[in-house]
């Protein structure tokens, strides 16, 4: 954990104030963040960042902090999109080599014997990988990782919400204008009370769900339980729950939206709106 941000520091990147030096925290985190990004590239895909993704992921990531997001979703989203992308599926990785890729991405360590044949156990179950993927994003560890070189960059509750359903049902980060624009809906909600943030939770996530650029993802009912998963619990799913919202969307016995208000009626995901609710009104 702490060889890229030694390795960065080390580097001596400094500003001089009244004959005074101090080390320059904003270049820090650009070195940290690109020393991060070289590893998902060399980590996940073999190889070095390309000319594009070099100027890309760095932007993105002083996007987000402009805006106040967490900078740890920008690097949830480079894993999401890097694991599925053409070029890793097309190595053709066995269960137990991609647990591995998670473990040396994530945890920057080989897995120990347990977790590998934990995780190795339930892909042979057929728990998809994109489901262990979003296990071990937000799992403590990754988030002890995280935190260990950027600090403390987490933001108010309504932000993640919004977060959450950009990454977790359009697989990618807001754009500045579209969070913004769902951003101001909750906060003029939190101003009206406990029951206009609800309704605000509904409206969006079926707005999400229901947009033509989720639709022109052709999710399959795997993949619709998983997303849910992903937006509302922030975490992957165990695979007994798994399993059964898959069974419950193939056998006809549950429609999709009605999958959707059982993730968003969830005592686990109610205390996530009570939280956006207890964040209060910012005006």
């Amino acid at each position: 954990m702490g060889n890229i941000k030694n390795r960065i520091e080390a580097n001596h990147i400094f500003l001089v104030r009244g004959g005074k030096s101090f080390l320059n925290f904003d270049a820090v985190l650009i070195g940290i963040s690109q020393s991060l990004i070289d590893h998902y590239y060399q980590s996940i895909l073999g190889r070095g960042p390309d000319p594009s993704g070099l100027s890309y992921w760095p932007s993105e990531i002083s996007r987000l902090q402009a805006l106040g997001i967490d900078t740890q979703e920008a690097f949830r989203v480079m894993a999401g999109g890097f694991f599925g992308s053409v070029e890793y599926v097309a190595k053709n990785t066995s269960d137990r080599q991609y647990v591995t890729d998670l473990y040396e991405t994530f945890f920057r360590r080989t897995p120990d014997s347990g977790g590998l044949a934990y995780w190795t156990d339930r892909l042979a179950q057929g728990i998809p990988r994109s489901i262990v993927l979003f296990a071990f994003l937000f799992s403590p560890e990754f988030g002890s990782y995280m935190q260990g070189l950027f600090g403390n960059t987490s933001g108010r509750a309504e932000s993640y919400a919004v977060v959450d359903f950009y990454r977790g049902f359009l697989n990618r980060l807001p754009d500045s204008d579209g969070f913004s624009y769902w951003l101001s809906r909750f906060r003029s909600a939190q101003c009206q009370g406990a029951a206009a943030v609800s309704s605000q939770v509904n409206s969006i996530s079926s707005q999400f769900l229901s947009s033509g650029e989720y639709l022109n993802r052709n999710r399959t009912n795997r993949d619709y339980v998983a997303d849910l998963y992903y937006a509302f619990l922030r975490r992957g799913g165990d695979l007994n729950g798994f399993n059964y919202w898959t069974n419950q969307l193939g056998s006809g016995s549950q429609t999709r939206e009605q999958l959707r208000l059982q993730f968003l009626n969830s005592a686990e995901f109610q205390n996530r709106v009570t939280q956006v609710i207890n964040q209060g009104c910012m005006r």
